[in-house]
This record gives C-alpha cells, structure tokens and sequence, in this order.
C-alpha cells in the first residue's frame, strides 16, 4: 500500500480501581512514520467445490505492518491505517542482524478490529 497513513493507538488504562470499578481505556494517537504495510496473504481451502491445488486462489486475512520506529508497540495496542483500525495478532517480530547489534525494524500481522 503506498502512501499509507499509519497511527498507533498505545493503549492507556484500562482494569480496576481500589474499589473494583471499571477504569476507562483511552487511546493515545502517535503517528508512525516509518512504517510500510502490506497485504497478509493466505491460501486455505475455504470450500471444497473450489479446487485450490495450484495455489492461486489466495485470501486477504489483513494486513503485515512493517515498523522501523522507536515507540513501544504493545500486543495490546491497535493500529490504524488510512482510517481503518486493526489490532495487532500475534507476537511482534524483531529484525535482528546476525552479524551486529543491529535492529532494522519490528514486524507484526494485523486483523481488522471490532471495536475501540
């Protein structure tokens, strides 16, 4: 996706007070600006009418985010990109060079969320 306009939402609160009620959960926005994604493929056989064993039926199952900031990105945050809310799925991939301490970027696959 070109030109995507990528934002985390770094979630805030949230559990229980000293009385057991509720504490609301509010949403941080901090634009990422190096961040890339890309379309998560998948190619399951969803029915068996259709034959898929050539491999070239494929299914968009969300989105891979590709993030080489420094903010702390949280399995519990969400992501939005160009207006759409995801939340991240999964653990979060750190790029690390084998020959040095060098760390790229992270990595993480993205599933449309239901709700804030």
């Amino acid at each position: 996706m070109d030109n995507a306009t990528v934002v985390l939402l770094s979630r805030q609160g949230g559990g229980r007070d000293q009385y057991g009620d509720p504490i609301p959960v509010t949403w941080e926005r901090v634009p990422l600006a190096y961040a890339v994604v890309a379309p998560r493929m998948a190619s399951n056989d969803v029915s068996a009418d259709v034959d898929y064993s050539y491999g070239r039926v494929s299914l968009v199952t969300g989105l891979i985010l590709y993030v080489s900031s420094p903010e702390t990105i949280r399995p519990v945050d969400r992501v939005e990109v160009n207006g759409i809310v995801y939340s991240i799925e999964g653990e979060i991939g750190t790029w690390v060079s084998p020959y040095s301490t060098w760390e790229p970027g992270r990595q993480m696959a993205l599933r449309r969320a239901e709700a804030l």
